[in-house]
């Protein structure tokens, strides 16, 4: 049987341990959070950023692309400074300079390391930069230049009955803008269109445009120019060929009737001094006839006569 000095310590300490109970179990509670808040605080931690660059345009180059080139940022944090990431802005835009990079018009890749300087000052004070992703960035710088190319027609020109193709096209325009990398530029001189079939009536073309060229416009209306043809008759004496000449033969006084068929425009200027009608004899006593003209290109010559006879004097 318990001493009653026994018992009232037994009952003090009962009830003493009822009322630290909860004290105990938050003290523990709290000791643990601390624990796991300090051990967190020790590590680093790291978190993504997503920034945009914005190329600039130099004096001397032109960029070339997307407006904006999307990035990730990676940075850590330690210990206090990790509350930083609560406040550091996300979606950052920033310029990009571009007078120290190549101006050549090709796709070159830009090492990140290079942008570094760029980033960290937009980092709030504690964050640290690890790295930026991608390691390279492609960019395309060039300088860009403007002119005017004639237009080269492609083209298989078919005339109706009673025409022949000029050889020429009417273009509408004959010279198209253009504009694009210097280098490119300068190894055009004409802009091609695309092959075609023409006959008389115009016909919206398209051009052979280069890849990487900016224009004025991608049509051109060409129409090809078709001539008449027409007919016309001359009579005239035939004389030795230049490289038979004989005094010794004599040919008939007969003319000989040269039909010309030539575009209407070569007809009309066409004069009978600008026709010959040569004679070449043959041992049977009969010269066989071939006609040279100057001046025009005739579509047909039609003779009314293919030899002459020719006597010895």
């Amino acid at each position: 049987m318990a001493r009653p000095g026994q018992q009232i310590w037994a009952s003090w300490w009962e009830n003493r341990s009822k009322k630290l109970d909860w004290k105990i179990l938050a003290f523990s509670l709290l000791a643990a959070c601390g624990l796991w808040f300090m051990g967190h605080l020790a590590r680093a931690s790291e978190f993504t950023l997503s920034y945009a660059l914005i190329p600039k345009s130099s004096t001397k180059c032109d960029y070339i692309g997307e407006s904006a080139i999307p990035i990730k940022v990676i940075v850590k944090a330690k210990g206090f400074d990790l509350g930083d990431r609560w406040f550091q802005k996300d979606h950052t835009t920033i310029p990009l300079p571009t007078e120290s990079f190549n101006c050549d018009g090709e796709t070159q890749l830009i090492e990140s390391q290079r942008i570094y300087s760029l980033i960290i000052p937009t980092l709030n004070e504690g964050l640290q930069l690890k790295e930026i992703v991608p390691n390279q960035i492609p960019i395309l710088l060039s300088k860009q230049v403007q002119k005017k190319l004639p237009v080269q027609v492609k083209a298989i020109a078919k005339a109706k009955i009673g025409y022949v193709f000029s050889g020429k096209y009417e273009v509408v325009p004959n010279e198209i803008p253009v504009e694009g990398d210097q280098t490119l530029v300068a190894s055009l001189n004409v802009l091609q269109t695309k092959e075609i079939e023409l006959g008389h009536e115009p016909v919206n073309v398209l051009l052979d445009v280069p890849d990487d060229l900016e224009v004025g416009q991608k049509t051109v209306q060409i129409t090809a120019i078709m001539d008449t043809i027409v007919s016309k008759s001359f009579d005239i004496k035939p004389v030795w060929n230049e490289s038979f000449v004989s005094k010794e033969l004599y040919l008939s006084d007969d003319l000989i009737q040269v039909t010309i068929i030539a575009k209407a425009q070569d007809l009309r200027s066409l004069q009978p001094n600008q026709i010959k009608v040569l004679a070449k004899p043959s041992a049977s006593g009969i010269a066989t006839l071939e006609t040279q003209i100057s001046g025009i290109e005739p579509e047909e010559v039609i003779l009314d006569k293919a030899t002459v006879n020719f006597v010895a004097i």
